[in-house]
């Protein structure tokens, strides 16, 4: 599948873990996905994690940055 075809959604995702609670799966579903498996499947191509164990990473990070 062309890259830049997955960019797009696959940058919402991101915003919306960062920025908000909801599970992965309602995060697919805001997104546009229409079958959780491509969606996993597809962030972890792109992420080499899946969508929760980016989202911690992500705050770890932060957080041990703000210190």
């Amino acid at each position: 599948m062309n890259h830049c075809i997955i960019e797009r959604p696959i940058a919402a995702v991101r915003a919306l873990l960062l920025e908000t609670n909801q599970s992965a799966n309602q995060i697919a579903e805001a997104v546009g996905y229409q079958h959780e498996g491509d969606f996993f499947y597809q962030f972890r191509q792109y992420h080499g994690s899946t969508p929760q164990a980016w989202r911690e990473a992500q705050r770890t990070q932060s957080s041990t940055q703000q210190k």
